[in-house]
């Protein structure tokens, strides 16, 4: 969704997850597309993805390529918010990734202590994001991205999900 950034967040996972050695158990938190949730499972064997949406037509949506690609067996996907993971209990996961989607978070400190609570000790976290920039940093291209993450964005993310308040 977040027009052409699949690359970032190939990259992010690439990057933020110890793919080599990881136990056969490995446990991965994702808040967002599923799209980086199946990707997560195909870089590993051992990975067990369990995603979180607010959307149950984005749910609906990612469990339709989940299926596709014949991995309900290692990607779970449930209805949710990063807020509220009181479905998991404390220290659930070794890694947590959010790919565009702190942003949509209601209530970002609380979302973030729960991300917290629910991974293991010595866990890791991995954040992309688009976000504004301080009012000192802007330049010429400023004001077309700040539009594209406010306006556009957000009415795509409600076109595809069907809650436009979520996204906006």
């Amino acid at each position: 969704m977040s027009a052409g950034c699949w690359m970032l967040q190939q990259v992010c996972l690439e990057r933020s997850v110890s793919w080599e050695g990881c136990p056969a158990d490995f446990q991965l938190l994702f808040l967002g597309t599923a799209d980086v949730a199946v990707l997560a499972a195909e870089m590993n064997d051992h990975v067990n993805v369990v995603g979180i949406d607010p959307s149950q037509k984005m749910l609906d949506i990612g469990k339709g390529k989940v299926m596709k690609k014949q991995m309900t067996e290692r990607v779970q996907l449930l209805i949710g918010k990063a807020e509220d993971l009181s479905q998991f209990k404390e220290g659930s996961f070794d890694h947590e990734i959010v790919s565009f989607g702190v942003r949509n978070f209601q209530d970002r400190e609380a979302g973030l202590k729960e991300m917290a609570r629910v991974l293991k000790k010595n866990g890791r976290v991995a954040i992309l994001e688009l976000t504004g920039t301080d009012e000192n940093e802007k330049g010429p291209l400023s004001p077309a991205r700040e539009f594209f993450i406010s306006t556009v964005m957000p009415f795509i993310g409600g076109l595809i999900s069907g809650k436009r308040e979520t996204y906006g």
